[in-house]
């Protein structure tokens, strides 16, 4: 799967960048070297935070990309939270990682993206909680934690994999 990534759900929206998505079984055939710049998707789906805001059916998606990685480029600082927007697009593309625990998040951070969109991530978690049964443990979980000051929570059905 494909995704653009834009920085607003409206019609000005700016397109931010690229994500490629792959299934579990196709990060496992990348060799170590590549797998380091696949984030994992358990998290975001199961926290909320990954929309499909236009989607009629985005329940269905989440579940058909539930233990899958991205490999994402942003390409664009625009709508990146307390920066201010670039003009246009300058600069190398920047691979970009997804939170993988609660509180990873700067302080109003996941409010200012969804609340201008309509969106309760905390309505889209409770909706998203049946499919914590069909996750599995991934690669990445844990690659940024040291980035993060202060306690993080994980969420249940966001579990690392041993060895990676």
């Amino acid at each position: 799967m494909q995704c653009i990534l834009y920085d607003d759900n409206a019609p000005d929206a700016k397109m931010t960048g690229i994500e490629y998505i792959i299934p579990m079984e196709a990060f496992e055939q990348l060799p170590d070297e590549e797998q380091q710049y696949w984030n994992p998707h358990n998290f975001e789906i199961l926290s909320g935070q990954l929309t499909l805001p236009a989607a009629k059916n985005e329940l269905k998606i989440m579940e058909n990309k539930l233990n899958s990685y991205g490999k994402t480029f942003h390409l664009w600082k625009a709508g990146v939270y307390e920066k201010e927007d670039e003009k246009f697009p300058v600069g190398e593309p920047r691979l970009a990682w997804s939170f993988n625990h609660l509180d990873e998040a700067k302080d109003g951070l996941i409010e200012s993206v969804y609340h201008g969109m309509g969106i309760s991530v905390e309505q889209k978690q409770k909706a998203r909680k049946d499919l914590i049964l069909q996750t599995k443990p991934q690669c990445g979980v844990n690659a940024i934690a040291d980035h993060f000051k202060g306690p993080t929570e994980s969420l249940k059905g966001v579990e690392p994999k041993e060895g990676c």
